[in-house]
């Protein structure tokens, strides 16, 4: 669980990360409280809680969430039994924040750890809610978030919702979550009821930059956490599109300045290119690699217009982190206490760090994790899902969320893992199947995504578009289309990354159009395996010059298998294109050039497109997967 820091300066993914932190070690009473870390902090002038109304989520009057998952998280917000003992208690009312774990009554670490709530578990929960439309239990849960954040903009690491201590000093990571649980609320439902709380946490989290450009992990401590700052320029960035949306354009500006200031020194800083391998370093001159970091930083390698880049992150960890043939045993030893759940499996899944001292242990959080980023690539994730399945339904009988781990470690120094249900699993859960795209920040200004499909020729057996844009076209025989965009559009720059498993080729249109039969007319860049060419043709009415405009062979050694960017600008009378930001075409003449190869192709008098839509064909057999078609106009 990404709660705790320690000076290395990365989150510690960990299920119980108080005692890693030594932050809320067990005491006679049973009460956690905090250590002389906290105990120092609380001698320092802190900044008034914002404060406002709070409501239980639920159950309380209205529909409850929908699914069974949902339904978990409301529950368990708010303490599961009362106690009045010593701590920071401005009142008598609970906490509506996310207790972290459903702890089994005979654990050890019961009256440890009960009530705890680290607070970006609930932020995580917030978003969940929010991009699963589950609006009410975001709303709530936001709502005591944002009265527990400090004027400042800061907010604890943790509290316990029953007596209300609090757990500090605050860190960039727990801060940079509540802002990002803030702005995908206020996407999610155009809304600007957390706009405050958004720009109030990036204030505090821009005070902490460092001449590196990176933000450090808070305002008593000097290293730097990777995650932490990728999960600031994702909020910083969102939070730049919400101002920018509401007419703030100044504002926007300079949130999506320092969001590009921060992705620059990451870029440079945090992440390793080796050998034909990419992956984030833990921190900041800190090589400890860390699967959550690697999860999220794949994403965040798309949202910078490097998917190749990403994928060579998320191969890594799926090579390094993978798992798999495990199962739950019981143990009545107190370091690796379980007498709860036991299943035999097989589960698969992935381990929370490398190195020789990492902890042996199927990390369940971050196993949600990877397979959102599986996802946000467009990957097969079936294999994946129907191990998560497995291992949710040997808690789902009950009512409750996933586990959190296969096996109890409370020795070790990676942080301590439970087999208990976790909050941060079950939200990760619904946010990996709820939003694909959630960590790939938005484009640069004036890129759109496409994500408006409309097919034109085939159906959806042979095309499955998905909400966020990627087209999967399935081996098939016959021909394949899809086009989006207006008719009307004339000059553009069209980006696809596109990856040909099987079959002879695809293509990438542009000033197509299509009449009331869907004959097409425009230009196509055929990416032709078969005959070795990269070529421009014009189709009109649905025929295709036998003779291309331009064509070029790839180098010897080019990998027609790859993963490959393919952009294609048009503007006037011109047209060019490349392949991974090399040149392989310009057409300086469209005109000029249809016409001879109309000429050499036995066709005479055909119109020049002028203006048309953008699209994607593939052919014959082929089998191609299409992801991240952006469009910027006027280039």
């Amino acid at each position: 669980m990404a709660a705790a820091c320690k000076p290395a300066g990365r989150i510690l993914p960990i299920v119980a990360a108080a005692a890693a932190l030594a932050l809320l070690p067990a005491v006679a009473s049973g009460s956690p409280r905090p250590t002389a870390e906290a105990d120092a902090a609380k001698s320092t002038p802190r900044a008034h809680r914002v404060g406002g109304p709070v409501r239980k989520a639920w159950p309380a009057k209205g529909r409850a969430p929908r699914t069974q998952l949902a339904r978990w998280l409301a529950r368990q917000v708010g303490p599961k039994r009362a106690r009045r003992l010593a701590g920071d208690a401005p009142s008598g009312k609970p906490i509506e924040l996310l207790r972290s774990y459903d702890i089994p009554r005979d654990d050890p670490s019961y009256d440890r750890l009960l009530n705890w709530s680290w607070t970006y578990d609930s932020a995580v929960a917030a978003a969940a809610f929010a991009a699963g439309g589950e609006r009410r239990q975001a709303t709530r849960l936001l709502d005591q978030l944002a009265a527990l954040q400090r004027t400042d903009g800061s907010i604890d690491l943790a509290f316990n919702v029953s007596t209300h201590e609090a757990a500090r000093p605050p860190r960039s990571g727990t801060v940079a979550w509540l802002g990002l649980a803030a702005v995908t609320y206020d996407a999610a439902f155009d809304s600007d009821r957390y706009r405050e709380t958004a720009e109030r946490a990036a204030r505090f989290l821009l005070a902490l930059e460092r001449p590196s450009g990176l933000l450090a992990g808070g305002p008593d401590v000097k290293w730097v956490s990777t995650q932490h700052n990728l999960v600031a320029y994702t909020m910083l960035e969102r939070l730049g599109d919400e101002l920018e949306h509401a007419g703030d354009g100044k504002g926007a500006g300079a949130r999506h300045a320092a969001a590009a200031t921060i992705g620059a020194a990451i870029d440079a800083k945090l992440l390793v290119e080796a050998d034909g391998a990419a992956y984030f370093r833990q921190g900041l001159d800190d090589d400890t690699q860390a699967l959550d970091t690697q999860a999220i930083g794949s994403m965040y390698l798309i949202g910078r217009s490097q998917p190749q880049l990403g994928r060579l992150v998320l191969a890594g960890a799926e090579r390094d982190y993978a798992i798999g043939d495990r199962s739950i045993e019981l143990s009545s030893e107190k370091a690796t206490f379980n007498r709860t759940y036991a299943a035999g499996g097989p589960f698969i899944g992935y381990r929370p760090y490398l190195g020789a001292d990492a902890p042996d242990v199927l990390w369940f959080e971050g196993t949600a994790e990877m397979r959102l980023a599986h996802a946000a690539f467009g990957d097969d994730t079936s294999e994946l899902d129907a191990s998560m399945a497995r291992w949710a339904a040997v808690t789902s009988g009950r009512g409750e969320a996933p586990l959190g781990a296969d096996r109890t470690i409370t020795d070790g120094g990676g942080g301590e893992y439970h087999v208990w249900p976790s909050g941060a699993a079950a939200s990760w859960s619904l946010l990996s199947a709820a939003a694909p795209a959630f960590f790939v920040a938005p484009l640069p200004d004036g890129t759109k995504l496409v994500t408006d499909w409309t097919l034109v020729r085939g159906d959806e057996k042979q095309i499955r578009p998905f909400p966020d844009g990627r087209v999967d076209m399935i081996s098939d025989a016959g021909e394949r289309r899809v086009l989006a965009g207006s008719a009307k559009l004339r000059d553009y720059t069209a980006t696809v990354d596109a990856q040909l498993s099987s079959g002879n080729g695809f293509g990438v249109y542009v000033r197509a159009t299509t009449d009331g039969d869907s004959a097409l007319s425009g230009y196509a860049v055929l990416y032709d395996r078969a005959g070795g060419t990269i070529a421009l043709k014009q189709v009109d009415d649905d025929r295709e010059l036998s003779v291309p405009l331009a064509s070029m062979r790839p180098p010897p050694g080019f990998d027609w298998d790859a993963r490959h960017r393919i952009s294609v600008t048009i503007a006037g009378d011109g047209l060019a294109a490349s392949i991974d930001g090399l040149p392989v075409l310009d057409v300086p003449r469209l005109a000029a050039a249809s016409a001879a190869a109309a000429k050499a192709s036995g066709a005479h008098g055909l119109p020049t497109p002028a203006s048309g839509r953008y699209g994607l064909r593939a052919w014959d057999r082929s089998h191609v997967r299409f992801e991240q078609f952006t469009v910027v106009q006027g280039r």
